[in-house]
C-alpha cells in the first residue's frame, strides 16, 4: 500500500522550504532597497557638498584670474628702452634697469604664488570630479540593487504561487 500521508508530508516540507527561501529573498530585497536608499541619500549629500565646493572653486578661480591679470600686467608694463630715456645719465639708466630687474624678481615670486593657487585649484577640481563620480557610481549601484530586488520579489511570488498549488 502507498502511504499518501508521507507523500503529503514531503510535499508540505518542500512548500515550507520554498516559503523559507522566498522569505529570505524578501529579506535580501528589503536590505538591497535599504542600501539603495542609503546610497541615494549619500549621493544627494555629496551633490550638495559638490555644489558648495563648486562655488568655492569659482571664487578661487576668480582670485587667481585677478592676480594673474593684475600682476602680470605690471610686468608687461615694466620695460626699459634707452631710446625713450635720452635725458637719463648712464648711471640713472643703470638704476632704472636694476629696478626693472627687481620687478622681474618680484614677478618670479608672483608666479610662485600663482602656481601654488593653481595647484590648489587643480586639486579642488579633481576632488569635485571624484565626488561626482562616486555619486554616479552609487546611483548605478542603487539601480542594480533595485533591479535585483524586483527580480527576487518576482521569484518569491512565483515560488509561492507555484508551491501553493
Amino acid at each position: 500500500m502507498v502511504d499518501h500521508s508521507a507523500f503529503a508530508d514531503l510535499k508540505d516540507n518542500r512548500v515550507a522550504d520554498r516559503d523559507e527561501v522566498a522569505e529570505q529573498r524578501d529579506l535580501h530585497s528589503e536590505q538591497r532597497d535599504h542600501d539603495a536608499e542609503r546610497r541615494d541619500h549619500d549621493a544627494d549629500d555629496r551633490d550638495a557638498y559638490a555644489d558648495e565646493d563648486s562655488m568655492t572653486l569659482d571664487d578661487l578661480f576668480d582670485q587667481v584670474r585677478h592676480e594673474v591679470v593684475d600682476r602680470f600686467a605690471r610686468i608687461e608694463a615694466a620695460t626699459v628702452d634707452p631710446a625713450l630715456w635720452p635725458d637719463l645719465t648712464p648711471a640713472a639708466l643703470t638704476v632704472l634697469q636694476a629696478n626693472t630687474a627687481e620687478q622681474g624678481r618680484l614677478a618670479a615670486l608672483d608666479r610662485a604664488v600663482i602656481t601654488l593657487r593653481l595647484d590648489r585649484l587643480h586639486d579642488e577640481v579633481r576632488y569635485l570630479r571624484d565626488e561626482r563620480l562616486a555619486a554616479a557610481h552609487d546611483r548605478r549601484a542603487s539601480v542594480r540593487d533595485r533591479r535585483h530586488s524586483a527580480h527576487d520579489r518576482q521569484d518569491s511570488a512565483s515560488d509561492r504561487g507555484h508551491w501553493a498549488h
